[in-house]
């Protein structure tokens, strides 16, 4: 991390310097250029909205896939709850 400020401070400018910043990703790099007309905060505004909604992707796909072990498991220790009482019953019927 220190490294990557060290650069920084010997390009001047953020855009100048961002190929070598391991710390982003090209998305993020290319919308510094930003930095020079004035307007980086409506690029890099742009960049969060972008990860954004790759995260909420990210995230419905992981709880669309989360959703049927959400349900098979509390059914299992439903199931597993009524099909013990019944067998006990059922032993409690056949010895008298």
């Amino acid at each position: 991390m220190y490294e990557e400020s060290g650069k920084l401070r010997d390009e001047n400018k953020i855009c100048n310097g961002k190929h070598k910043f391991s710390l982003v990703d090209g998305t993020c790099a290319d919308q510094w250029r930003g930095e020079a007309s004035g307007l980086l905060d409506a690029m890099l505004g742009k960049v969060a909205d972008f990860f954004k909604a790759k995260f909420d992707e990210a995230t419905a796909a992981l709880s669309s896939l989360m959703e049927p072990l959400i349900m098979v498991i509390p059914g299992m220790l439903t199931g597993g709850l009524v099909v013990a009482m019944y067998v006990s019953i059922f032993k409690l019927g056949s010895v008298v």
